[in-house]
This record gives structure tokens, C-alpha cells and sequence, in this order.
């Protein structure tokens, strides 16, 4: 379908502009002519009036239109760059741009290009819905430079494939921790991410590149996050359309501002807690078990007679 679009833009002249990520190829000529047999679906086309050779030139095309590169990490500054290329405008730095310490932070692996996406996309439709108020009205996108604000009251955690498996996240969800007026409520991004299990928890264990983190106490954070029913944030499946996002965005402002959602530091001590009284009762059972077996209560009678 992609291709049929491009079709129809370059016969109708539409003016169009490349977005070139770091990994795209163009179409070379040896591809250009065995497209037919790498893509053999394409004769689907032929019901609209698409012929293999429209898409052949279609193919060729493309390398002779205006193309802007996208950088492999995405940011807000790259975002406005390429939309200031594409419209030939700029934009003023606001002040939403310049605050240092936002307390509403948005955590993603940036490394994964649609989780960076989506928390782009998270991030533009929640700010209407929380300036003005008096907390979580300035969030950010947390940026691979950045530590978690002392000042940050909320964190939005997007959930996608591998994510608690990268340091930078796993760093970054260890110091929501620390934060005991900081909520989280998880975000899921991809159809296809699974909630860990006791064998994902055994293999975060085993991997180097998260032995800088204090293991135990991560997992028990991981564990935390997903104590909060998730929302399902995702805008890259077909099915999203701007009023469902824009709905979606909504209730994740109401429910950061509703104060039912705790925060990682509470969670985490509750359950050390928890783990703590479960041992004290352990200790009680034992000692009563321990207890001689023919021990027998007073009767209220004797404990008179003690006492007197």
C-alpha cells in the first residue's frame, strides 16, 4: 500500500520530501528490476491501475527527491529541526523547553526508534491536558544526557520490547525508586510486549551489561511498575487514530493528577515489609512448634488463686 501511495504522489506531482533514517538504502537498479520477483505481491496493485512499471519508475524516483536525514536518536531539538526543513519555518524555545527540572518525566528507550516515537507523540498530546495545573504541567521526555529530576513528582514509563533490558532505562527506573513522592504509571507501546515472567527476571539477572544496577532491588522495581494497571499507548498500530490517542492521552493526565498511584519507593518498602512480617510470623511458628507439647492453659480459677 505504501507503494501504491508513492505511485500516486509522483503521477499527481504531489511535492514530496525523503525522510532518510540511518539504515535505509535507496533503490538501487538491480533491485529496481527484480522488484516483481522480491515483491511479488505488488501485482495486487494492477486492480488500481498500478502497473509493475509505474512502480519501477516510482522506484527510480525516489532518488531524485529532496531528502532530509534523520538522526539514529531521536529528540525534540531533531524533531523541530526536520519539521523546520519541511515547512521552512523555526520556532522560538519555550519555556517548556528550557525548564531543567520537569516533574512529569516521560522514560523510553530511546534506542528503540518507535518507543522514542511514541513517547514524542505521548508528550505532545498530554501537554494541553496538564498546563495549568499544579503539578505534572511541564512534562519531558527524559534525554540520554539527563538524570531523573529530584523535582519529578510523576514518571510515565514506556513499555516496549527489551527496554527493561538496557542500562540507561534500568538506571533511570533505579532512581525514579529512590524518589518516595514520584508515581509511575507504565505505558504499553507494542502490541507484542509481553509482561516479564519468573524466566525473564532470571535472565535480566544473568546479563553484563546491567551488573552496574543493584539487581534485586530492580526487579523488585520492575515488579512495582506493573502493580498499576497499564495504559495502552501505541501510534504506530493502524487501528490508532487521533481521537483514540487523544483519549488515551487524556486519561493518563487524569489519572497521574488523580493521587491514587504510588510510587516505586512506597511500593518497594511495602513489599520489604511484607517480606519482613512473613519471616516474623515464620519465627513465631517455629518457636510454637519448638513449645513442649504438654503445656495446658490455667483455668481462670488458678490465676485467681495466684494472684491472692
Amino acid at each position: 500500500w505504501c507503494v501504491g501511495e508513492m505511485c500516486t504522489a509522483r503521477s499527481h506531482k504531489v511535492n514530496t520530501v525523503l525522510l532518510m533514517w540511518p539504515d535505509f538504502v535507496k533503490p538501487d537498479k538491480a533491485f529496481i528490476e527484480n522488484y516483481e520477483s522480491i515483491v511479488p505481491d505488488i501485482v495486487e496493485l494492477a486492480n488500481y491501475n498500478i502497473g509493475l512499471q509505474e512502480v519501477q519508475d516510482t522506484m527510480a524516483w525516489i532518488s531524485t527527491v529532496e531528502t532530509i536525514d534523520v538522526p539514529g536518536l531521536i529528540s525534540g531539538e531533531a524533531i523541530e529541526h526536520i519539521c523546520g526543513q519541511m515547512t521552512g519555518t523555526t520556532r522560538s524555545r519555550s519555556i517548556a523547553d528550557a525548564r531543567e527540572a520537569p516533574d512529569c518525566i516521560i522514560v523510553s528507550d530511546l534506542d528503540n526508534m518507535e518507543a522514542a516515537a511514541t513517547a514524542y507523540v505521548l508528550l505532545a498530546l498530554i501537554v494541553p491536558k496538564l498546563v495549568g495545573g499544579q503539578k505534572n504541567n511541564m512534562p519531558a521526555v527524559l534525554q540520554k544526557d539527563r538524570s531523573v529530576p529530584d523535582t519529578a513528582c510523576s514518571a510515565l514509563v514506556i513499555c516496549s520490547d527489551g527496554c527493561f533490558k538496557q542500562f540507561q532505562f534500568g538506571d533511570w527506573l533505579m532512581q525514579v525508586a529512590k524518589l518516595p513522592g514520584c508515581c509511575v504509571l507504565p505505558i504499553i507501546a507494542e502490541d507484542g510486549f509481553r509482561f516479564p515472567s519468573p524466566t525473564y527476571y532470571e535472565e535480566i539477572s544473568g546479563m553484563p551489561q546491567l551488573e552496574m544496577l543493584d539487581l534485586p532491588i530492580y526487579i523488585k522495581a520492575i515488579k512495582a511498575v506493573f502493580q498499576e494497571i497499564a495504559v495502552v499507548f501505541s501510534p504506530q498500530n493502524y487501528s490508532s487514530t487521533q481521537e483514540d490517542l487523544d483519549l488515551r492521552a487524556k486519561q493518563v493526565a487524569w489519572r497521574i493528577n488523580s493521587g491514587a498511584l504510588k510510587s516505586l519507593y512506597q511500593k518497594i518498602m511495602a513489599k520489604d515489609d511484607d517480606e519482613a512480617g512473613d519471616a516474623g510470623d515464620g519465627e513465631k511458628n517455629e518457636a510454637l512448634e519448638d513449645a513442649p507439647s504438654n503445656l495446658v492453659m490455667p483455668t481462670p480459677e488458678q490465676v485467681l488463686e495466684e494472684m491472692f
